[in-house]
This record gives structure tokens, sequence and C-alpha cells, in this order.
């Protein structure tokens, strides 16, 4: 009897293996595949090495991670069998050319290399931006990094970038990642107006002016820090406040929830629940916020703790026999 539940549980297990697989989720042989394909799509030698496969958890979601040899990997996500990420560090190699890659040529190669790898540029990308990194001498950039911005619709969308890094010298393709994956937003008009998310940020900053006011396509678990990205997103408002912190605060344009406080250094506070009454009568919900302590502060306590400890120290040592306190006959 035991042994014919260990068979029914063995088949179970089999039947649903298959009905993941059969629902589309990329399997190890496909990601190997579609990864080799990739590089020969490109035009460049087949690696030496065998490839070595390995499921990972980003923040992404899973990507299926593939190593085609000491130089090439791939990464391809198992939900949507996309390919995400490639490398190819042969193409780093600064070879000297008697005309380096211009700024123009630069961003019209990575165009092609992504027209081979990924059958085109995105639709949504926009806003692209060519930044060099240099080589041997300013004068002579090493790398050329091309990247896009995402947008849907008029509206940005944070954190997706499309990002390739192009040989200043040779115009091979060393690599490129592509993270358009924010699915559009259920609804792309803000039921937050202009002003309440205004009032609601100027709140936070203690009454500061507001600079400029944007509104963006944002995933709000990526604002918290939560894991893995890319499954929801809303429209938010973005007001960015007077000060030499470049403080900015982002809030969601449904709910008036503050996602995220950013100043110049790093963000500093994130929000659970909406930090203000609504206008129409919704109730204020409770806040927690997390702030980054100053150093001086961790310093200050530790001269009080170093202060307490001697002063407890002097005390004993007078307080015993022959001690300090102590006169001698």
């Amino acid at each position: 009897m035991t042994r014919l539940t260990h068979v029914t549980a063995f088949a179970l297990a089999l039947c649903v293996a298959l009905t993941c697989t059969s629902a589309g989720a990329l399997t190890k042989q496909q990601a190997t595949s579609a990864a080799i394909g990739a590089f020969e799509s490109l035009g460049y030698p087949a690696p030496q090495q065998g490839p070595a496969v390995e499921l990972r958890e980003t923040k992404f979601g899973p990507m299926w991670h593939v190593v085609l040899g000491p130089d090439c990997d791939a990464e391809m996500s198992e939900l949507s069998g996309k390919i995400v990420a490639l490398h190819d560090w042969r193409a780093e190699s600064l070879e000297s050319a008697p005309s380096p890659i211009t700024k123009e040529e630069a961003e019209r190669l990575a165009i092609d290399h992504l027209k081979k790898a990924l059958g085109g540029l995105p639709g949504e990308a926009q806003s692209v931006a060519v930044e060099p990194r240099f080589g041997e001498s300013r004068d002579r950039p090493g790398m050329w990094f091309v990247t896009w911005q995402r947008k849907i619709g008029s509206y940005r969308v944070s954190p997706d970038q499309l990002a390739v890094t192009v040989n200043a010298q040779t115009g091979r393709l060393v690599g490129f990642r592509n993270n358009f994956v924010t699915p559009a937003p259920a609804s792309m008009e803000p039921t937050v107006t202009r002003g309440q998310a205004v009032e609601i940020a100027r709140k936070e900053a203690g009454g500061r002016a507001e600079q400029s006011v944007e509104i963006i396509v944002v995933d709000p678990d990526h604002m918290k820090g939560m894991k893995p990205y890319g499954r929801r997103s809303v429209v938010a408002w973005v007001v960015r406040l007077a000060g030499r912190d470049h403080m900015s605060v982002t809030v969601d344009g449904q709910t008036g929830e503050i996602l995220g406080v950013a100043m110049a250094m790093g963000v500093r506070a994130k929000r659970v629940g909406p930090s203000s009454p609504r206008s129409d009568g919704g109730a204020p919900g409770t806040t927690t916020q997390r702030e980054r302590t100053p150093r001086w502060v961790w310093l200050a306590l530790a001269c009080v703790l170093l202060v307490a400890a001697a002063t407890i120290y002097v005390r004993g040592v007078r307080a015993r026999p022959g001690g300090g306190d102590s006169q001698g006959p």
C-alpha cells in the first residue's frame, strides 16, 4: 500500500512538472539553445567550453544563467522566455583602430546588435543617451555605453532601462541588459491631482516649496525594495523640492501613498499606507518611516559610552583600599 502511495505521488509530481513546462516556463535546454542562438546571430565564434546552466532567483524573477565559456554568458527569463542579458568579455579587447567609433556610430551599432540579438529595438525605448568610458586616454574612449529609457505613452517608466556596451575601437558588442519588465498600469489616469500630490510631498518635506512635478509609471515593489520587480505598476507623481539635497517625493497617483523619498545621497524613507487624508474623505493610514541614522549620532553615542566607562572605572579604583581617595598615616 505504501509503495502504491509513493508511485501515485511520483505520477502526480510528474504531471505537475509537465503542466508547468507546457504552460510556458522556459526549460534548461531551451535556455541553453536560445543563448547559443543569440551568440550565433551576432556572428561571434562559438565558445569552446561546454555550457554551465543554473536557475537563479533575481530581483526580476527567476533567470536561467547560461555560461558558454570563460568569457561568455547570457541570462534568460524563465517566465517570459526572453533573453535579458548577454555578455562577451572577449570583445573588451582595446585593439587599436585608425579611427575610433564616434558617438553617432556607437548608437547605430548598438541598434544593429539589438536587431540581431533581440529582433530590434523595443518600441517603447526612447530618450537615448550615449556616454563614453575612457580607455588609455580621455581622447580615446574604450567603450561606449548606449542606454534607452522606456516610456508608456508619454510617461517615463522607472526603473526600466535598456543598456548596450560597444567597443569604441572595434564596434563589437560587449554586452547588453534589457530591464524592460514593468507591465503597463491598469489605469494611466491618476485620481490624485497634481495639487494633492504637491501638498502631500510638501508636508513630508516640512513645507518646502516644489521645484518641479512629473508623472511617471513606477513599480511600487521596486520603490519599497520588495522582490521580484516587474509584477505590477502604477502611475505616480514625482515632486522635486527646493533644497541642496535635491529631495524628491514619489506619491502613488491612485491612493496618495508615499512610495519613496529620495535625496542626493539615496533613498531616505519608505512608507506604507497613505500619508495624509484624501480630499474624497478617505481616512489617513498609518505610516512607518525608517531613516538612516547620521554618522555623528553614532560617534556621539560612542563618546558618551567611553566617558561613562571611564567614570565607572575611576570610581572603582578610588573605592579600593589604597586607592586615590584613601589617606596615608
